[in-house]
């Protein structure tokens, strides 16, 4: 059950971790479970927590040490048994000094740490990252791409990466969306699937055409036979392409 501390305002914090009871303030019209709740016998990932305001960490302090929350409203308190997984970006160690961060919290959260360096740390990690976001991407958005030429991989491995994976991906999302080259095509012959041409023997206007030239499936350019568009047409409209010669091959340019 994963929380975004940082994205939560401070007046909604405790009730979407605590939930609350019917009545409890103007709008409570019914019985809400919390995150913390709802996690039960699961894992609670608290992101951000370094931007949990000061009141909300007396809170959670009560429910680590007892394993127990209480509605907003409520008097019963509810036992829950939830892993407590948390991530920040900010030096906590820094923030207790400024009395922005409970050091009881501090020390009750901080049962093992992990520490990830930063991706210009990491020596190899960049140029594998880029592969892994370069092979989703091109499949995601129908590109050809299939790898980095020797300049990519060189800056790839030279720059620092002040925003690290995070930027990395963003940065080969940006270089497929705009690279430049043929696409593969794509077909929008089926109802509700897209076949890509090494699946179009699958598909069912292939019992009518067998050609794997970009904009000849037939039902680009007339309903496919039995259909209801089809019946509704002229029995010429039916005609292949080479029945029909003034008919342009290719509505690529018209679908563009």
């Amino acid at each position: 059950m994963p929380i975004n501390c940082a994205a939560i305002p401070e007046t909604l914090l405790e009730s979407e971790l605590f939930g609350y009871e019917k009545g409890a303030f103007t709008g409570a019209l019914k019985q809400t479970i919390g995150r913390i709740e709802s996690a039960d016998r699961g894992t609670l990932f608290l992101d951000e927590i370094g931007d949990v305001p000061l009141p909300m960490q007396v809170k959670l302090l009560r429910f680590l040490q007892d394993q127990v929350v209480e509605r907003i409203g409520g008097r019963n308190p509810v036992q829950v048994d939830v892993r407590i997984v948390c991530a920040t970006n900010q030096d906590l160690d820094s923030m207790i000094t400024q009395g922005r961060f409970r050091e009881d919290l501090y020390y009750r959260l901080n049962e093992v740490t992990v520490q990830i360096p930063p991706l210009r740390e990491r020596a190899g990690d960049a140029v594998a990252l880029a592969s892994f976001f370069l092979t989703r991407f091109a499949a995601e958005y129908g590109r050809l791409a299939r790898g980095f030429s020797a300049t990519a991989l060189a800056a790839l491995k030279d720059h620092p990466w002040p925003g690290n994976v995070r930027e990395l991906e963003n940065r080969v999302k940006r270089a497929v969306v705009m690279t430049e080259g043929p696409l593969p095509p794509i077909w929008s012959c089926c109802t509700r699937r897209r076949h890509p041409i090494a699946n179009h023997s699958r598909c069912a206007c292939s019992r009518r055409a067998r050609s794997a030239s970009v904009g000849s499936c037939p039902s680009r350019l007339q309903p496919v036979e039995g259909s209801k568009a089809a019946r509704d047409q002229p029995a010429d409209a039916l005609r292949s392409d080479a029945a029909a010669p003034d008919r342009p091959r290719s509505m690529t340019a018209a679908w563009r």
